[in-house]
């Protein structure tokens, strides 16, 4: 089966990528979230330390919070991620701000996809943690898929873990 979307771009990060051809994976995940109007959707295993880009990051989702673009997380285990990005998440409160906590009975299952949807029409999937390591020094990969059938679909895969992790919160 053939789904529908283009890929626009691939980003990279570790010493070996790096410097070849492709973007970095930190460069296309800034400027893809600059890019917002309306809004911004990330599935997220983990959040990183306190660094510069992060600050960046962070930064620019409280921008676009402010302007009025509707930003949603969800992330793997609130109470594992750092303190920082906790710290972070809890100053996002705004009525354009969601966060989830995929919180699961079993200790063994884990929510490790990394997704970025900007605009419902554009996908970032890969390997990359949300953190320094994995946006620079890890061997990672992002790729940049855009429109079709492909952008529907994840939409609908998000909209559909969304909706169990809150009917889960409320129980």
């Amino acid at each position: 089966m053939t789904i529908s979307g283009s890929i626009d771009a691939i980003g990279v990060s570790g010493r070996y990528w790096i410097g070849g051809n492709e973007q970095g994976a930190y460069d296309l995940l800034v400027n893809s979230l600059l890019q917002a109007k309306s809004s911004i959707r990330i599935v997220a295993y983990s959040l990183g330390d306190r660094s510069g880009e992060l600050d960046r990051i962070f930064g620019i989702l409280r921008e676009k919070i402010n302007t009025g673009v509707r930003v949603q997380l969800i992330i793997n285990r609130f109470w594992t991620i750092t303190g920082y990005a906790q710290k972070q998440l809890k100053e996002l409160e705004h009525r354009n701000f969601k966060l989830f906590n995929y919180e699961p009975q079993d200790e063994r299952e884990n929510l490790h996809a990394k997704i970025i949807i900007v605009d419902s029409t554009e996908i970032l999937l890969g390997s990359a943690n949300i953190s320094k390591s994995g946006l620079f020094s890890n061997h990672e990969i992002v790729i940049k898929i855009s429109g079709g059938e492909f952008a529907s679909r994840v939409n609908s895969l998000v909209n559909v873990l969304a909706k169990n992790i809150f009917q889960d919160e409320k129980k």
